[in-house]
Formats: structure tokens, C-alpha cells, sequence
């Protein structure tokens, strides 16, 4: 399995992005391993002040994911008692979260009053 994803951060104080305040060339990976042989993702649909635990489909030990919400969200990462606040920048229509790292729950919050709609995919491996 390949797993390839391109992070470049740049912040500038103008939208013309003239004066940058940071600035860094964009750091990609790409992963061809073994290791990885599954991966899993789906729509999601949350409910006005509901909760939904994510399903990992095959993936057994989960190693990264990648979460895009329309609104914002409190999304808790393997049984933690402290969310962590997604949300959405000025103007962008998706909140997101993306982590690599071992994952063995994630739950997502809608603490809002209309419906949380979504897609997620995580990727990993069949076993410990």
C-alpha cells in the first residue's frame, strides 16, 4: 500500500500573501510499506448534540487518519476525557483534522443545533 500526503504551512499578514509571517517549503511524505495494508473510510452524518463513533472497518491498529467536518466539532481520540476543537477558518467551508500516530477510538462531537455531515479515512494495519 502507498500512502503519499503533501503539508505545506504558510501564514501571511495580507491576502495577497506578500508579507509572509511563516513560511516553510512543503514537506511531503510517501509511504510504500507492508505495514500498511488496510485502509477504511466513510460518510459521516451526526446528529444536533449527538456523538458518533468512528468505525475502522478492518483496520486493526489504526496509524493515521484524515477528518473533514461542515461545521465544528469535538473530536476525542482514544477514550480521552478532553476534546480536541476543531474549527473552521474564516471563509473555508470544512473544518479538518489530520494525525499519524496510533489511534485506537476516535469519537466526534456535533455540539451544534443542526446536523454535522462529513467523510473520514484512516489507514493502518490488519494486525498488532
Amino acid at each position: 500500500m502507498r500512502l503519499k500526503h503533501i503539508v505545506q504551512v504558510q501564514i501571511t499578514q495580507d491576502t495577497a500573501a506578500k508579507r509572509k509571517l511563516y513560511s516553510d517549503d512543503a514537506t511531503s511524505a510517501t509511504t510504500d510499506s507492508e505495514g500498511y495494508q488496510r485502509q477504511a473510510n466513510s460518510l459521516l452524518s451526526v446528529d444536533p448534540a449527538g456523538l458518533e463513533n468512528l468505525s475502522f472497518g478492518d483496520v486493526t491498529v489504526v496509524r493515521g487518519i484524515y477528518l473533514e467536518v461542515t461545521q465544528e466539532a469535538k473530536v476525542r481520540l482514544n477514550g480521552a476525557a478532553d476534546p480536541i476543537q476543531l474549527r473552521k477558518a474564516s471563509g473555508a467551508t470544512v473544518a479538518k483534522l489530520f494525525l499519524e500516530c496510533e489511534i485506537t477510538q476516535v469519537t466526534v462531537e456535533n455540539p451544534a443545533e443542526d446536523a454535522m455531515t462529513g467523510v473520514f479515512v484512516c489507514w493502518g494495519d490488519p494486525a498488532a
